[in-house]
């Protein structure tokens, strides 16, 4: 119960801080983030746009966040696994675009931030899976945890 209440308050501090910085924090051109569901490995459609962008943008610096509780090392042609630490917030805040492949509200990932951010929304899915707004799942998360994610879709600047 507790280390529940913890995550909660360590996600509401995130989401509050990266909101009033984003506003403040200049934007870096050359920076890309990118990350995966909830942060867990090097996949999907993220892991191939920074690929791309890794080959045809060689003076940008690309971020690829995945989530602390990973343990797994990601060092597939030379990336650095990066986490949601203090230290990488910064990253984030400056970064020009921000690509993700999740919408979870519940853990700190890029899906949560609201504020003045790029996002490009990468999902993948299919005509019988329920995604966003119309996924089951949201019936059962609080008040709080839906007005984020009303906030949220209508912020993407992409969706595939």
């Amino acid at each position: 119960m507790i280390k529940k209440t913890i995550k909660k308050i360590k996600f509401i501090f995130f989401t509050l801080f990266m909101f009033l910085f984003s506003y403040v924090v200049p934007k870096n051109d050359k920076l890309l983030i990118f990350q995966t569901i909830v942060g867990k490995g090097f996949r999907e459609n993220p892991k191939y746009i920074f690929l791309y962008a890794k080959k045809k943008l060689p003076d940008y610096k690309l971020k690829f966040f995945i989530s602390e509780n990973e343990n797994k090392s990601y060092f597939y042609k030379g990336i650095k696994k990066e986490d949601f630490r203090f230290k990488n917030w910064w990253y984030i805040l400056r970064a020009k675009y921000i690509f993700i492949d999740t919408s979870n509200f519940t853990n700190i990932n890029l899906s949560a931030l609201i504020g003045r951010f790029n996002i490009i929304q990468t999902w993948h899915g299919t005509l019988i899976k329920y995604m966003g707004l119309d996924d089951k799942r949201l019936i059962k998360k609080n008040f709080f945890i839906k007005k984020l994610i009303r906030i949220s879709f209508k912020k993407f600047k992409v969706i595939l």
